[in-house]
């Protein structure tokens, strides 16, 4: 279990990069500071959502969902499930995207 959080950590890192979402730069701030970065469920499992990436410094957030299908990826359902997370984050620009094994 030890290694699997660097591995999703990693391919996280790898899909905001593709979705050019964030961009790594020079700051007076450690960049650990601005970014975080994780999943998000609510009680009871309820809208689980695969990646959510925000921004503190710019206001940008991402929300992404995984299936290893691409044709299986549904942005209105994406939506639906992030509909409390995004009440929370009324100051930021969030951007939608699904990913699959066809983004590594």
């Amino acid at each position: 279990m030890g290694i699997l959080n660097p591995i999703v950590t990693t391919i996280v890192w790898c899909f905001l990069n593709s979705a050019k979402m964030f961009y790594i730069t020079k700051t007076d701030i450690p960049y650990p500071a601005n970014v975080l970065t994780g999943t998000y469920w609510e009680h009871g499992n309820q809208n689980e959502i695969d990646i959510v990436a925000i921004n503190k410094l710019t206001k940008n957030a991402l929300i992404a969902g995984v299936k290893l299908n691409s044709k299986k990826y549904r942005l209105n359902k994406l939506k639906h499930k992030a509909k409390n997370l995004t009440n929370k984050l009324r100051n930021y620009k969030v951007e939608y995207k699904g990913f699959s094994q066809e983004d590594i």
